[in-house]
């Protein structure tokens, strides 16, 4: 009778040995989702952010190419006079932005 209640212990201990494994290992799962999902969070937001930086450039691309009319220089009737809306300043300015900028990518 002895040895059998050795072997029921020694089956019990064995069993709450599979048993901590196996929460071990759900652990380790957890843990392996949780890091999965800061990735997801981490490329959503650098998606975002190149989406941001694009439009940017597309913004200041479009204020670098715009025009308006010369009120001083057109005469009236005739075709109009186009001059840079930004002084040269201004335009150096605007371009130092949009290299910084394409710089991030």
């Amino acid at each position: 009778m002895k040895i059998t209640s050795e072997k029921w212990e020694e089956k019990k201990r064995l069993e709450l040995i599979e048993k901590k494994i196996d929460i071990q290992k759900k652990r380790l799962e957890i843990r392996k989702e949780k890091i999965e999902v800061k990735k997801q969070e981490i490329k959503k937001t650098d998606a975002d952010e190149q989406m941001l930086l694009i439009l940017k450039v597309d913004m200041l691309n479009k204020i670098l190419s715009n025009f308006s009319i010369d009120e001083a220089k057109t005469l009236f009737g005739s075709e109009p006079v186009f001059k840079n809306t930004f002084s040269e300043n201004e335009s150096v300015a605007v371009k130092a932005k949009l290299m910084e900028i394409i710089k991030r990518f």
